[in-house]
């Protein structure tokens, strides 16, 4: 069955009490939180996000990723300028529990719930512009931890080259890296992180794949890109096709 939601509906889709919440675009001066009921497929709520400004109604205001988890919605808006809003309403009530501005250059593709009130920030800045300091340090965070009971990032991480998107497993987050995608540059590879202690492991993909999402089933990581579904060993860090879809964007497994 088609469900029909608003324009531009791949920000993000999670389930949380018995809903699908679907972030979609639309016209990238707004956006919305659409809700639909598992049971009956049909679409019963739209979760308006509008330009808050009055006075430049041409600013920038783009959803870039929503996610649900039994306790919060939070939706990261893309202010133009590198800047992100990170708005966090009560799932139940769908009230706005709070709102803040990041403070590092960012670029929120991936929203990645870890507990029901903590999200890991998929910071992918140099998917636009790589931004570095005065002396060759980067001036962003790879990932960012948002504590949505206290609204307020509790933790920086820093990892190998840049994150597109994560699944997380257990105590592990697998993270699809993608870097400097806006100058033909394609670096592609996969970072295992381990929660508890931080310490993780990188695995180089071989480039210009146009990997757009990442999964894990069985022992073995899936990778969606340009010539389709890719398997990735962990253990031989063998890639291979195992899925013909030209210029795959997404994969879900149960």
């Amino acid at each position: 069955r088609t469900i029909k939601a608003r324009e531009y509906p791949g920000m993000g889709i999670t389930f949380a009490r018995g809903k699908a919440f679907i972030g979609c675009l639309e016209r990238g001066f707004g956006g919305s939180v659409v809700v639909v009921d598992l049971d009956t497929l049909e679409m019963e709520e739209v979760i308006p996000l509008k330009n808050p400004s009055s006075d430049s109604p041409g600013m920038i205001y783009a959803v870039t990723y929503a996610v649900a988890t039994d306790e919060f919605i939070i939706v990261a808006v893309s202010l133009g300028d590198e800047r992100t809003e990170m708005i966090t309403f009560d799932l139940q009530t769908r009230e706005v529990k709070g709102k803040i501005e990041l403070v590092f250059p960012n670029t929120i593709w991936h929203i990645l719930p870890v507990e029901p009130h903590l999200f890991y920030l998929v910071n992918n800045v140099g998917f636009l512009d790589r931004p570095y300091e005065e002396g060759g340090a980067p001036s962003y965070r790879d990932c960012l931890v948002f504590d949505a009971r206290q609204g307020k990032i509790v933790k920086e991480i820093d990892l190998p080259d840049l994150l597109y998107r994560g699944v997380k497993v257990g105590d592990t987050i697998y993270f699809l890296n993608v870097a400097q995608a806006a100058t033909n540059d394609w670096r592609e590879g996969v970072t295992i992180y381990r929660i508890k202690d931080g310490s993780y492991r990188y695995i180089e993909l071989p480039g210009h794949m146009r990997m757009q999402d990442i999964a894990y089933y069985k022992g073995a990581v899936y990778l969606a890109g340009k010539e389709g579904l890719y398997r990735l060993d962990l253990e031989s860090e063998k890639l291979e096709v195992v899925l013909k879809a030209e210029n795959a964007t997404g994969v879900i497994f149960p």
